[in-house]
């Protein structure tokens, strides 16, 4: 059977995780690869850090997703550091 997420997600068992005190579980976006989970903390310098730069972020949905990329990734000539990073926040949008 192929893995997706749907079967991953259908035998998740919820009483063997734990707390991610002052992290996150997002995903992460970076170009001409392959999206990935990650943990990253909470902090300003932790997103800094999870992007390489300084930080723009974003609310492009109407639910509580959360896009957080390099706010000068337009200026990189580096393609491979305009990372960006997709989480759900702790509020729901207003």
């Amino acid at each position: 059977m192929e893995e997706t997420i749907e079967n991953k997600l259908e035998n998740f068992d919820t009483e063997k995780t734990e707390p991610l005190h002052g992290k996150k579980m997002v995903v992460v976006v970076l170009p001409h690869k392959p999206a990935y989970e990650a943990i990253v903390g909470t902090r300003l310098e932790d997103l800094q850090r999870a992007v390489q730069g300084l930080i723009e972020i974003t609310y492009p949905f109407d639910d509580n997703a959360v896009v957080i990329g390099n706010d000068e990734a337009k200026l990189i000539e580096d393609i491979e550091r305009r990372k960006m990073i997709i989480g759900i926040t702790d509020k729901a949008k207003k």
